[in-house]
């Protein structure tokens, strides 16, 4: 098993716990990756947004300061422990937060972090509560650097990222509440939200799009598009990673003809 992340952003006990183990305990250590590591993860990206620049000793509590609302301070200060056992979870740190407005704005205007990932990108990778919480606090609709179709360096929007753990909560909620047209934006990879579903073997979510989304948008952008760029289709990946289950709800709801083309036109 090999360790991906960032390294400024990953937590002391999972780039200090590894060191120590052995190759046989590899499996059993990464275990300990849990949602007090996405609470550390985030507390260093809310950082480098209000400030600019991450902190040069990311344990040195005094280095996590970054606002000048105290209140802020001290939500940072909860998720940016040292130790996991004090650390905590990302909703009961960010239900206690009571911004500052211009804290807001500067976090808006500062949101690059490595690959230019911002605040709703990571919290969408987390859980929920702690998106919800984002978009209901820090997307400001005046602010074009914070667009809920904002896309990383690699073209990556923030539901890109919920897709990739399963998080259907989270695009059923934007579903609701944003513009569709994010649910269709490709990345570098010709990858939509479906194409990570598919990939990841999520049957709940492409069931889910193949039942609340138009079906000629969805060959259009899941297959039409990819193969003609001569990428892969939505089937095509779910395949590739053998989830019939996902292939054959494709193969029941669009038909053989859809999704095993390979110059569909």
């Amino acid at each position: 098993m090999t360790q991906i992340g960032t390294p400024s952003y990953i937590a002391p006990e999972i780039l200090e716990g590894e060191s120590k183990m052995k190759p046989s305990e590899r499996n059993k250590f990464f275990t300990r990756y849990n949602a007090k590591v996405d609470s550390w993860s985030f507390a260093l990206v809310f950082i480098f947004c209000l400030k600019g620049e991450l902190p040069s000793d990311s344990k040195n509590p005094r280095q996590a300061e970054a606002s000048t609302d105290p209140v802020v301070n001290k939500v940072i200060a909860a998720l940016h422990k040292v130790d996991p056992k004090e650390r905590l979870l990302l909703h009961e740190a960010l239900g206690e937060l009571k911004y500052n407005l211009k804290d807001a704005r500067l976090l808006c205007k500062k949101n690059w972090s490595f690959a230019r990932v911002n605040l709703l990108h990571v919290a969408a990778s987390c859980d929920f509560k702690t998106t919800k919480w984002v978009l209901d606090n820090f997307v400001l609709q005046d602010n074009p650097l914070y667009n809920v179709k904002k896309q990383d360096d690699y073209g990556s929007t923030f539901l890109h990222f919920a897709a990739v753990p399963g998080h259907l909560d989270i695009l059923k909620y934007v579903k609701e509440t944003c513009d569709e047209e994010v649910f269709f934006l490709a990345n570098h990879y010709c990858f939509t939200v479906l194409h990570h579903a598919a990939y990841e073997g999520y049957k709940d979510i492409v069931e889910w799009m193949l039942d609340n989304f138009d079906k000629e948008r969805i060959i259009q952008t899941g297959f039409k598009t990819p193969a003609s760029k001569g990428k892969e289709t939505v089937y095509d990946v779910a395949n590739k990673n053998g989830n019939t289950d996902v292939c054959n709800l494709l193969l029941n709801a669009l038909g053989e003809k859809v999704c095993k083309a390979k110059n569909y036109s």
